[in-house]
């Protein structure tokens, strides 16, 4: 069988010891599938804006992006989000990662969030609106009377109730309880 073998390019302060210790990973004649081979194969299948808990130790809600790949795993992204009116227009969304990553078998189809008596919690959003674009007459009239929607805490989590995540993949269903993170429920599907 023909031998294959990639070089990575790392920036320079990474670099100092990998060419000089053994690299194991141009020699390696397995043929084991590199973790390299597995994250070029991982991609995202899902996403949902919601505002819930990021972390462990959150004690209250907050807007969040929660990513799911096509190797089962979830990822919550932190939204930082400026205060409305003009410094909403003005000032950066901020990024980050919670640090929360929860794992499920096969890729990532759905996830949905429920308040603790069942209920569906709706999405967090704002309707997007170009302020430069001139717009016709009828749209100028729906967009007087439609207001939009701000983004809060509903009822059940401005007491800071405990929320529930439902993720499923193609093999299993789970639901974990937010903010412990306690997987609650776990359905493998066969």
């Amino acid at each position: 069988s023909a031998k294959m073998s990639r070089k990575l390019s790392l920036p320079t302060d990474l670099k100092p010891d990998l060419d000089v210790k053994d690299n194991s990973f141009s020699r390696s004649r397995s043929s084991s599938v590199t973790s390299i081979d597995k994250e070029s194969r991982e991609a995202i299948s899902a996403l949902h804006f919601c505002e819930t808990f990021t972390r462990k130790t959150d004690l209250s809600p907050s807007p969040c992006l929660w990513v799911g790949t096509t190797l089962g795993t979830v990822l919550v992204i932190a939204l930082n989000l400026p205060p409305g009116g003009e410094q909403r227009l003005l000032q950066p969304v901020i990024v980050s990662p919670s640090g929360t990553i929860l794992r499920l078998k096969g890729a990532i189809l759905r996830m949905a969030f429920l308040d603790t008596t069942g209920c569906l919690v709706p999405p967090a959003y704002e309707p997007w609106r170009e302020h430069n674009v001139p717009e016709e007459k009828d749209e100028k009239e729906k967009l007087k009377k439609r207001r939009p929607v701000s983004v809060s805490p509903s009822s059940s989590q401005e007491i800071s109730e405990n929320q529930y995540a439902v993720i499923c993949s193609e093999k299993q269903a789970k639901v974990i309880s937010l903010p412990t993170q306690n997987c609650v429920y776990k359905q493998n599907i066969t």
